[in-house]
């Protein structure tokens, strides 16, 4: 159960007549039941004194750093002053924006081109498509290789593990013959 602060134990042993806050909490009202009688008197405390006044609420924003990157600052608020002053100081947005693309440079001198100097090659496109079918169909023949290998891999790391462990029961009973069971160590 929690404890009566002095506040609250106050507040509970108080004549009706006195009932004034102290001097920290605000009234804000009284609960009365449908009878009239008061149940509750609801005081606030504010977060904010004269002698403990608000502290100041920094917000982070990107900086721009001298070697052109950007860090996170942590920045005072702007008074109303100041954002007034920001509001002021901005210029409307354009209306709009004209870009120009400039034409690519010319290499050659005007005129017309000859047909030799143009020269047409084959389609590339089916040539490539051709050489994509050629890639997919090597693609799948060495992921089945893989697979099998696999497969093979698997079946010689069984039959390393076979021999081993037999290898080693046969040399732990030469051991054991010779009475030297005590110096054979197998991880």
């Amino acid at each position: 159960m929690g404890e009566v602060g002095l506040l609250k134990a106050r507040r509970l042993f108080q004549d009706n007549e006195k009932a004034a806050p102290p001097p920290v909490e605000q009234y804000v009202g009284t609960l009365f039941t449908k009878a009239g009688d008061e149940v509750l008197h609801k005081y606030t405390t504010p977060t904010a004194t004269p002698s403990t006044p608000k502290e100041d609420r920094f917000h982070i924003q990107g900086v721009r750093t001298p070697g052109g990157g950007y860090v996170k600052g942590l920045l005072w608020p702007l008074t109303a002053s100041e954002k007034e002053e920001a509001v002021e100081s901005r210029s409307p947005p354009p209306t709009k924006v004209k870009r120009h693309l400039s034409h690519p440079p010319t290499v050659r001198a005007a005129g017309q081109f000859q047909e030799d100097e143009v020269k047409s090659p084959e389609p590339l496109v089916h040539k490539l498509a051709a050489q994509v079918k050629k890639l997919r169909k090597e693609n799948i023949e060495l992921r089945d290789r893989n697979a099998e290998l696999g497969v093979e891999l698997a079946e010689l790391r069984n039959n390393f593990a076979t021999l081993n462990r037999g290898l080693c029961a046969k040399i732990k009973r030469a051991f054991i013959e010779m009475g030297k069971e005590n110096k054979y160590y197998a991880n």
